[in-house]
């Protein structure tokens, strides 16, 4: 490790890394003849670095750069700021010293040096094949990066040791896809341990989804192989779609009334996918027909969309977020009631393989209300609907009013026909305040 003072404000810092990506722990730390302290521990994914100095020598614009022992893809490597328990990115430039198409050298800036901590990250995708006491015995993540019919064969009792991108927790998925033509069971592990986080039931060739239950995060996992051979062609941290906001502006409305559903939800992970979304009313999709629940489709608006394809109003209650992964969509649906019916849960729906929605709304749709004048013909009230008027109104011809309960009068209704009947059943009471009538 070698220390450049170029002047007082800028300095130079070589952090050089050795055995870089070699699992497990190490640590050194050293003082240097400018005062400037730098310490490095690694980690799993890459190392932690921490530089500092007394504040009196008031150090700026300090270049720092490292030499990467293991060189990397550009978009898999990663510097982060950590302060104050959060991370924050950092812009470095990334150099291919050897033309071989991969990074083997960067540098960032540190505008301040008092004491800064950085995190170097390179995300590491694999996938190994382990004999049954789970030694090595050869890399295979070029048989199972992608569903192509390259094929690996991983024997009964062995494993496969799959890194993914991400860390994976309770609820996230793994997806395989096997050319198996016989029945047999993939046990997921994590890492170096004998307790199963998820089963693959294999009944043919096929595509196959799993949660994991952790309760913890993990991004490094043991496949094992059960009751015979399972021929890989992919091994992958499925992306998952959430529901992150779910709103309905009614509880309660009137058969024939609409609800303004406001939504978001995010895709997780890799690779990226095509995902398209729709509003539920008791798991059936609420379509522009009435017919499967209670609910008709009338408008949809998209309020956010990061997917990469960008966002598609399908015109038919469905939106499609094209190449959506780590990305946020947003909108709304305006749907109408058109059947009668209490304790309709409304919430979303997906194509997508793997999702989790647990935010809900209910809504009930009641009948008609029955206290309102038609514009024409004969009027039948609903004692139950209780209602009361309040306000002068008209009558265009008879009236008939049935079933119990009680109806108000505190403002004049006056028939516009004559003669005019009225019928009421015994069950309704009417009450007539001073300044209403009936005329």
């Amino acid at each position: 490790m070698k220390l450049k003072l170029r002047n007082k404000k800028s300095i130079v810092i070589a952090l050089f890394l050795i055995g870089f990506l070699i699992f497990g722990f190490f640590a050194f730390s050293q003082k240097t003849s400018s005062g400037i302290r730098i310490s490095e521990q690694e980690t799993a994914k890459g190392k932690i670095i921490t530089i500092s100095a007394p504040d009196e020598l008031n150090y700026e614009n300090v270049l720092s750069y490292t030499e990467l022992s293991k060189e990397a893809p550009a978009e898999k490597i990663h510097l982060y700021h950590l302060v104050n328990g959060e991370k924050q990115e950092v812009e470095i430039t990334k150099y291919d010293k050897n033309n071989n198409g991969l990074v083997d050298y960067i540098e960032w800036a540190v505008p301040h040096l008092s004491e800064q901590t950085y995190e170097l990250e390179i995300i590491i995708v694999d996938a190994e094949h382990l004999d049954e006491n789970r030694n090595f015995v050869e890399n295979i993540y070029e048989y199972v990066n992608q569903i192509d019919s390259i094929t690996y064969s991983i024997p009964e009792e062995e494993y496969v040791r799959a890194y993914f991108e991400r860390n994976l927790s309770a609820g996230n998925v793994i997806d395989i896809y096997v050319y198996n033509s016989e029945p047999a069971t993939i046990e997921v592990y994590e890492k170096d341990s004998n307790e199963v986080v998820g089963r693959i039931e294999v009944y043919g060739e096929g595509l196959y989804f799993t949660e994991v239950n952790l309760s913890g995060s993990q991004d490094i996992f043991d496949l094992k192989s059960v009751g015979r051979d399972i021929i890989y062609d992919y091994i992958h941290d499925a992306m998952t779609v959430t529901d992150t906001s779910f709103s309905a502006n009614e509880s309660s409305i009137i058969n024939g009334e609409q609800v303004l559903l406001t939504w978001g939800i995010r895709c997780a992970g890799n690779p990226a996918g095509n995902v398209i979304l729709w509003a539920e009313d008791d798991t059936a999709q609420i379509t522009s027909a009435c017919g499967a629940n209670n609910f008709l489709w009338i408008s949809t608006t998209i309020t956010t969309c990061e997917a990469a394809g960008g966002c598609s109003n399908n015109g038919d209650g469905t939106v499609t977020a094209t190449t959506c992964a780590n990305d946020n969509i947003a909108g709304t649906f305006t749907i109408q009631g058109c059947v009668v019916g209490n304790s309709n849960v409304l919430d979303m729906g997906t194509n997508y393989g793997s999702y989790t929605f647990d935010l809900s709304a209910n809504v009930d749709i009641t009948g008609p209300n029955t206290c309102t004048a038609p514009g024409s013909g004969n009027w039948a009230i609903t004692c139950s609907d209780a209602c009361v008027w309040n306000t002068d109104f008209s009558v265009p011809a008879n009236i008939t009013i049935s079933g119990s309960g009680t109806l108000t009068w505190n403002a004049n209704m006056s028939f516009t026909t004559q003669p005019w009947t009225l019928y009421k059943e015994d069950g309704c009471d009417m009450v007539i305040n001073s300044g209403g009538s009936i005329r």
